[in-house]
């Protein structure tokens, strides 16, 4: 019967289980029980006939993604010990060498630099893909190899060599995958750097090495840690200059508290013009490094930074802003607290640190209309409100306005913003205000003073809103899909609310590697 329905409807069928066809403008997350199951019966599908196979294998392409994502190393375990599986990336790439059709198929990818991806790769037959891999790549010109060291003797016989070397074969093999991906659309890239690492070198040097490739359909790229050490976003730069058609970067996990006071080392250098992009979200990048970030983005519209660590020299958040001045139209702003789950109260909440300097204003940004920002960036600890605080703070443009994590008196100030809203605020539209959640309630909620102020606010034709800003998962769930669905950015320390448990890994790429194998017979 199912042989019998019209193309049409099949194709439809098959969408349903294609994460990219259901779930438009988020990565796929292969740690989640539904996709596993979703791509095995893709893969399955194909093998039911020639016709199925026609229809469906294309669309088994769309995306492809291993898993790995939530794996953190234990404390004190080797860094090649870290569990994990095997993500097939060798005989993925080497089928769309062989099958270009179904490497244009492929518009999205989830590429992992994780021990459990090439802790395979001293198997004989796994030397021997990757040998062919470079001489196919050696022959075509499709990438340099220059930058790989060869010890194929070496490394088949002295463990110690593997894991050193394994970590950036498996690099130049995800760099092999998004070039020969033509229609690529979306990447994650998760990376883990060693402590001991070089961090002047760059994470994917053969894409800034002649000949020098380009993965001209890459609008979105999403980039973080899936282990314990920060990746450098400095390091990046041959992987963000090989795409110049970049509108979206998502870039966390950049640095940790030990390494963003470190001078030049560390420091973002600005060689990478990216002047297509239009929506930067960041995390953990020092406010030094921050703007001249931005320097190499002239057409950014939307903002978002998160940090979690203080500089411990001082630094004022809107001079590292100023880069973006001219372009900017939405901005979050947001120092994220620890979650202490041990002792009370469960949400510690630190206020920042003097060294950093409050934003006074962000009146002069011409084009700025929406912002949220949380309460610590505005007011430091026992400091009073103050009536223009916020009348002074907004730009004249603004339409959507919120402040998070409000644990002090905001009335005189808001009152104001109410009162000035016609002549100073035409456009604005909406105000919201989080308070954190504790898990015995928090005496400074006022739930009457903030329904009167919702009152206030109606009455001028302005939405008002209010809740809890509740801890829980952390910064990665900026990325669209990397970490589950439908979950807010707030502080985490653990695992994550709403994780999905572990479920039974269904090697489908298996099963990719037996169609094709099938279908070169066929052919």
């Amino acid at each position: 019967m199912a042989a019998q329905l019209p193309n049409e409807i099949l194709l439809n069928i098959f969408e349903l289980l294609c994460f990219h066809c259901t779930n438009p403008g988020k990565f796929p997350n292969a740690d989640t029980e539904g996709v596993l199951e979703d791509k095995a019966t893709l893969a399955r599908l194909c093998r039911v006939s020639h016709h199925f196979r026609s229809m469906a294998q294309p669309i088994l392409y769309h995306y492809y993604a291993t898993g790995n994502c939530k794996h953190f190393l234990p404390p004190d375990a080797p860094y090649y010990d870290v569990p994990g599986a095997n993500d097939r990336l060798l005989s993925f790439t080497t089928t769309l060498t062989q099958r270009p059709d179904l490497a244009a198929e492929v518009v999205s990818m989830q590429l992992i630099n994780h021990p459990g991806g090439y802790r395979e790769y001293r198997q004989n037959e796994n030397v021997m893909a990757l040998q062919a891999l470079l001489r196919w790549s050696e022959s075509h010109r499709a990438l340099s190899v220059s930058m790989l060291e060869l010890p194929f003797d070496k490394w088949c016989t002295n463990t110690s060599q593997l894991a050193d070397w394994a970590v950036s074969a498996h690099r130049w093999v995800m760099s092999l995958a998004m070039v020969l991906a033509v229609k690529v659309k979306d990447v994650l890239i998760a990376v883990d750097d060693e402590e001991d690492q070089d961090q002047t070198r760059q994470a994917f040097p053969e894409l800034n090495h002649a000949p020098r490739p380009q993965i001209r359909s890459l609008k979105t790229l999403g980039m973080m840690s899936w282990g314990a050490n920060p990746y450098q976003l400095a390091r990046m730069s041959g992987l963000l200059g090989a795409a110049p058609n970049l509108e979206t970067i998502y870039a966390v996990d950049t640095s940790d508290s030990r390494r963003w006071n470190q001078a030049s080392l560390w420091d973002y250098k600005t060689d990478t013009p990216m002047p297509k992009i239009k929506t930067v979200v960041i995390s953990d990048l020092c406010p030094r490094s921050l703007d001249r970030f931005l320097t190499g983005t002239p057409g950014l519209e939307e903002l978002e930074y998160y940090w979690t660590v203080f500089p411990q020299q001082s630094t004022e958040l809107y001079m590292h802003l100023l880069p973006a001045k001219a372009t900017l139209k939405r901005l979050v702003v947001s120092f994220l607290s620890s979650c202490d789950r041990d002792s009370l109260p469960w949400f510690r909440y630190d206020f920042v640190d003097p060294n950093v300097r409050r934003i006074q204003s962000l009146a002069d940004f011409p084009l700025l209309e929406d912002v949220t920002i949380d309460f610590r960036t505005l007011y430091r600890e026992g400091g009073k409100d103050e009536a223009n605080r916020l009348t002074r703070f907004l730009p004249a443009g603004i339409r959507r306005f919120a402040i998070d994590y409000v644990v002090g008196d905001m009335t005189e100030s808001l009152r104001e913003l109410a009162g000035a809203a016609a002549h100073m605020f035409p456009k604005l539209e909406s105000v919201a205000v989080g308070v954190p959640e504790w898990p015995n309630g928090n005496p400074k909620i006022d739930a009457d003073m903030w329904s009167m102020m919702k009152l206030l606010f109606q009455g001028l034709g302005i939405r008002f809103s209010w809740g809890e800003d509740a801890p829980g998962p952390g910064v990665h769930t900026v990325i669209p899909g990397a970490s589950g669905q439908g979950l807010p950015l707030l502080p985490w320390y653990g695992k994550e609310e709403g994780e999905a448990d572990e479920v039974e890994e269904v090697d489908d790429n298996e099963e990719m590697e037996e169609m094709d194998h099938e279908a070169d017979e066929a052919m």
